[in-house]
C-alpha cells in the first residue's frame, strides 16, 4: 500500500495530513512509530461500505467484497466474495450505496455499476458512463453527486426531500448542476447533502428536519444554502453531520437519537462544538470516529453491531478516547475500518453479506485483521474476546419494565424474500404458520430494516387465521400499490379489515421502513387489543396524548414490544428483521419459557441461516418464524 499523495478527497473520509515520510514507508514497510510518527503516517487507501458490499481503493487499485446480487462489483461476474478481490486499476475515486458502486477513473470518467435507485435498471458488467470530467463522487441509497474537475457540483437520483438541491422534488436519472464552481468536496446523508468550497465555506441542501444542515430556520432547503465558514473537512451520517474546522475544532449537528452528534441530548441538535485539537473525522450512519492531533482515536454514537470496536454493543454518548491505534479510520454504514501505522487494515461491526471481509458471516465487536500492507487477505479468525457476554441483555426474554429490544435503523431495504421450506419435523413448540423466509444465498439478514409491505405480509400471515393466500381480496385504494405486486393481496386484505388506512394523499408507501409506532398500532388492531384499558407504559418519548401511545401501552403490557432499557420506546425508529420476528411471534402467542428454549436449542443445533448463530437471543423466535426450517 502506497503512502498517500495528492489524492482527490472522497467517500466517508479522506484526510489530508501527509507529512513527507521515508521511502521505506512509501514502499509499505511497517513502522514501529512513536506518537510523533503516528501523526505523520498516511496511506493512500480509502474504504466505503454499504448494506450490501464494501469497496476499498488502495493507490489506484479497486477492491470489492460482500455480495453482488445487483451486479455492483465492477467488471466482475462474482455473486459474492468475503475475500477482497481486485476488480479495477487506474481508479481515482469511488462511492457505494445499496446495490451500487460508482467509480472515477484516473482520466475522470464516472461509471455506475449495479442498480439505479430511480429507474431500477441494472447497469451492464462494464458499467454505465455518467460523466467524463469528474474529480470526486459521493453516493447514498437514494441519490448521488459528483464534483467536476472545474469545481461544479452535480446531483441525480430520488428527490422526495429536495436532496438533489435543484429547487424541485422531482427525481432525475441524469446529473443536474446545482453549484457552478468552487466546490472541493461533497458528502451525502440519507436525504441531504453538504458541499465544501475551496475557500472553506460550507453549503447544504435537502432535508433539515433534524437540523442536519446545521441551521434552524427551515425544515427543507430545496437549493444550497450557506451554513458555515472556515471549514476544513466534512463527513455526513444518515441524519447528522460532522464539520472539522480549520482551527481544529469539531462541530456536529442533526439527530442525536443514537448519540451520533456526541452531545448527549437524544434530540435534534443545532450546530454544536464537541471537540478541539482534531485532525480528522469520519461519520457512519449512526456512529463516528475522530483522530486528534496527538494520534488518539475517539468514538461516539451507536454500537449495536459492534461498530465502535470496543468489545461492547453499548452506545457512547460523547466523544470517548479509545484504545484503538489507527492512523486512518473509515466509519461506514454500520461497520468501521481502521488502518494501523504499519498499513494493516482491520474491520469491526456488522458483517451481513460479508461486508467486513470475514468469511464466517458473524458480526465483530472487536477489530479483526483482514488485509496487510499489500492488500492480501489475512483474515484467520475472531479475536479471543469477541464472544457474546453471558450477561448481555436477552431481548427474547421480556421482563417487567423497559427490557431492551431496540435496534438502530438499517440503511438497506429488503426486497421480497425467497421461501425456505419448513421442516416436516413434529415440533409443537414452533408450530404455527411460517411468516418469514430467507434469502437465496442462505442468509437471513437479521439487521435489515423491514418495509411497511414486508411487515404487513408477516403480520397477516402469522396473526390472521382467516387470510387465504389463494383467494382474491379485490384491489386496494392506494395509488402506489401496483396491481399484481407480491404484497398487493396483503394490503387489500388489511384495508378491508380496517387494519391499515394509508396516508391522506391516498398512498400506502409500501417500500418505506416501518416504524416501531406503526408496528404497535398495526399489531394492536390485528389482535383486537383493548388499548383504552392498558396501563401507561411511562416511556419518556411517548406522550400520552400522541396517536400511538394507547397501542404502545397495550403491546408493552402484553410483552410484545418493549423499550430500550433507558425509559424510551423510540417510536420513530425503524424495525430490523430480527425485531420483527420476535414481536410477531410474541403476538402469535409464542412466549417460550426457559425449559422450552432449552428444548428448542437441543433440537435445532444447526442454524438454518449462515448469518444467524444458534447463540443469538432471537434464535428460538426465528425457529418459530420459519416453521422450524432446517
Amino acid at each position: 500500500m502506497k503512502q498517500k499523495t495528492n489524492h482527490p478527497s472522497g467517500g466517508k473520509l479522506r484526510t489530508l495530513f501527509c507529512m513527507g515520510l521515508t521511502a521505506a514507508l512509501a514502499a509499505g514497510i511497517a513502522l514501529n512509530g512513536t506518537a510523533a510518527d503516528v501523526k505523520s503516517v498516511q496511506y493512500d487507501v480509502s474504504v466505503w461500505s454499504s448494506s450490501t458490499h464494501t469497496v476499498a481503493l488502495a493507490g489506484s487499485d479497486l477492491y470489492v467484497w460482500g455480495t453482488s446480487d445487483q451486479g455492483q462489483f465492477p467488471d466482475s461476474v462474482l455473486d459474492y466474495s468475503p475475500e477482497p478481490v481486485q476488480v479495477q486499476s487506474k481508479v481515482a475515486d469511488a462511492a457505494v450505496s445499496e446495490g451500487r458502486t460508482l467509480t472515477v477513473s484516473a482520466k475522470g470518467e464516472l461509471r455506475t455499476y449495479g442498480i439505479d435507485p430511480v429507474t431500477k435498471e441494472l447497469a451492464p458488467v462494464k458499467g454505465t458512463v455518467v460523466a467524463k470530467d469528474v474529480a470526486q463522487v459521493a453516493a447514498d441509497d437514494s441519490f448521488a453527486a459528483y464534483v467536476s474537475k472545474t469545481g461544479a457540483l452535480y446531483t441525480w437520483g430520488k428527490n422526495d426531500f429536495s436532496q438533489l438541491g435543484n429547487g424541485t422534488t422531482e427525481a432525475s436519472d441524469e446529473p443536474i448542476m446545482i453549484l457552478d464552481s468552487g466546490v472541493k468536496k461533497v458528502s451525502l446523508g440519507s436525504t441531504f447533502g453538504l458541499a465544501l468550497m475551496t475557500n472553506g465555506d460550507l453549503y447544504g441542501w435537502g432535508d433539515n428536519s433534524y437540523y442536519q444542515l446545521g441551521i434552524t430556520k427551515v425544515e427543507t432547503a430545496d437549493k444550497p444554502v450557506k451554513i458555515a465558514e472556515g471549514v476544513k473537512d466534512i463527513s455526513t451520517g444518515d441524519l447528522h453531520s460532522c464539520l472539522l474546522m480549520q482551527n481544529g475544532s469539531l462541530w456536529t449537528c442533526g439527530d442525536d437519537t443514537f448519540s451520533q452528534t456526541g452531545t448527549a441530548s437524544y434530540a435534534a441538535t443545532p450546530l454544536t462544538q464537541i471537540m478541539t485539537g482534531v485532525r480528522s473525522v469520519t461519520a457512519g450512519s449512526y456512529h463516528n470516529f475522530a483522530v486528534s492531533n496527538d494520534g488518539a482515536v475517539y468514538a461516539w454514537g451507536y454500537g449495536i453491531s459492534g461498530q465502535l470496536g470496543n468489545g461492547s454493543q453499548d452506545r457512547l454518548e460523547i466523544p470517548t478516547e479509545t484504545s484503538l491505534k489507527y492512523v486512518q479510520v473509515f466509519a461506514c454504514d454500520d461497520n468501521t475500518f481502521g488502518v494501523t501505522s504499519d498499513g494493516f487494515i482491520y474491520s469491526f461491526g456488522n458483517n451481513t453479506n460479508y461486508r467486513l471481509g470475514k468469511s464466517n458471516g458473524s458480526d465483530s465487536i472487536l477489530p479483526v485483521k483482514i488485509l496487510d500492507q499489500d492488500m492480501n487477505w489475512v483474515y484467520t479468525g475472531e479475536p479471543e474476546s469477541d464472544r457474546k457476554d453471558e450477561n448481555d441483555p436477552d431481548v427474547s426474554n421480556p421482563q417487567d419494565g423497559d427490557t431492551e429490544d431496540v435496534t438502530p435503523p438499517d440503511s438497506s431495504a429488503g426486497e421480497d424474500v425467497v421461501d425456505v421450506p419448513p421442516s416436516t419435523e413434529d415440533d409443537p413448540a414452533v408450530s404455527g404458520t411460517p411468516f418469514v423466509s430467507g434469502y437465496e444465498n442462505g442468509t437471513f439478514q437479521p439487521n435489515r430494516k423491514v418495509t411497511r409491505a414486508e411487515f404487513l405480509r408477516m403480520a397477516v400471515s402469522a396473526l390472521c387465521e382467516d387470510f387465504d393466500s389463494t383467494k382474491s381480496y379485490g384491489t386496494c385504494s392506494f395509488s402506489d400499490v401496483p396491481l399484481g405486486k407480491w404484497y398487493e393481496k396483503y394490503v387489500a386484505y388489511a384495508e378491508r379489515k380496517g387494519f391499515v388506512s394509508g396516508y391522506t394523499d391516498g398512498t400506502f408507501h409500501p417500500d418505506e421502513a416501518i416504524s416501531r409506532a406503526e408496528v404497535s398500532v398495526l399489531i394492536a388492531r390485528i389482535m383486537g387489543l383493548n388499548t383504552a384499558s392498558a396501563e401507561p407504559a411511562g416511556f419518556t418519548d411517548v406522550p400520552e396524548s400522541s396517536w400511538q401511545s394507547a397501542a404502545i401501552n397495550a403491546l408493552t403490557s402484553e410483552g410484545i414490544l418493549n423499550g430500550d432499557g433507558n425509559g424510551k420506546f423510540r417510536p420513530k425508529d425503524s424495525l430490523a428483521r430480527k425485531e420483527a420476528i420476535v414481536a410477531i411471534s410474541r403476538a402469535a402467542g409464542f412466549k417460550p419459557d426457559d425449559a422450552t428454549k432449552a428444548q428448542l436449542l437441543a433440537q435445532h443445533t444447526t442454524s438454518p441461516f449462515s448469518d444467524v448463530s444458534t447463540t443469538e437471543s432471537y434464535y428460538v423466535y426465528l425457529l418459530r418464524a420459519v416453521g422450524s426450517a432446517k
